[in-house]
């Protein structure tokens, strides 16, 4: 994957979307976010403490820096990939070579994602595809956005 001067990865869209793709090389650490109907509250604070918590624990984060939203109506969860430790910590999670994710990219000028969630779930009807929960990774620093706008993958976890 190719990056951009900051260090932002630049994402090929024909890399991820509607690419089956497995997460078993990667551990999350995961912190809680509170949530208001679908909208996340106190994000970003959760993502600092996230980081400062890694670091303390000498995990070392996964390049490029792979930090996964998975939302829910009121509570959610901030997953940060992290290379697996030698050590397993059964307060990481990790996903098992059999759990695929079929991904989606979003790239737009506003910071709503709603269309392309909407976009995501009226293509996997149409493919008859059932999902056991959806991801999101937002990409891209102030300056990426600034520049190109946002781009977020959806990643559905396929159920079965």
């Amino acid at each position: 994957m190719a990056e951009r001067p900051c260090g932002c990865p630049e994402i090929d869209a024909g890399e991820w979307e509607g690419v089956e793709h497995d997460l078993s090389h990667l551990a999350f650490f995961t912190r809680p976010v509170k949530y208001l109907f679908g909208s996340p509250i106190g994000f970003e604070n959760q993502a600092l403490q996230a980081a400062d918590d890694i670091q303390k624990r000498g995990y070392v984060l996964a390049e490029p820096l792979f930090v996964l939203e998975k939302p829910g109506r009121f509570s959610g969860l901030l997953l940060v990939g992290i290379l697996p430790p030698s050590d397993p910590d059964p307060a990481l999670v990790s996903f098992a070579p059999t759990t695929k994710f079929i991904a989606k990219v979003y790239r737009r000028k506003e910071a709503s994602y709603d269309a392309g969630m909407k976009a995501f779930l009226a293509q996997a009807k149409e493919k008859h595809t059932e999902f056991k929960s959806i991801m999101m990774w937002h990409v891209g620093c102030p300056r990426c956005i600034q520049a190109s706008g946002y781009t977020t993958i959806f990643l559905g976890e396929l159920a079965g």
